[in-house]
């Protein structure tokens, strides 16, 4: 059975909604300056030299860090506390390897530092 969680959703000027208000601020600061952070992505690619599809993505960065670093300036450059973090790495364990037994991991082939057996290949 399914059930029912609330999602807080921000609506910008334009009507888009996003999950967190940052997001939605950032948004709404784009609309607003548009003209402004696409001069600078472009003189920043320009400057670069950025082609094609490197240019594409560092375009898409620049302007999604300009809407956010132009007006955190301007609120007087606030602490931001990270509250999201890297998923943690699942430890793999070494089959039969019971309690107190060394539990490193078995050599690979590719890591092994002896020579294989047999003729050379070359």
């Amino acid at each position: 059975m399914a059930k029912v969680i609330q999602v807080t959703q921000y609506e910008a000027n334009d009507g888009s909604l996003f999950l967190t208000e940052a997001e939605c601020d950032a948004h709404d600061f784009k609309l607003l300056n548009g003209a402004k952070i696409d001069a600078a992505k472009e003189a920043f690619l320009n400057t670069t030299k950025a082609i094609d599809r490197s240019r594409n993505m560092q375009g898409n960065v620049i302007e999604n860090f300009l809407a956010f670093y132009l007006p955190w300036v301007e609120a007087g450059e606030p602490v931001v506390e990270r509250t999201v973090f890297d998923t943690p790495k699942a430890v793999a364990e070494v089959p039969g390897a019971g309690e107190g037994e060394n539990k490193e991991p078995a050599a690979d082939a590719e890591t092994s530092t002896e020579e294989p057996a047999g003729d050379p290949v070359f």
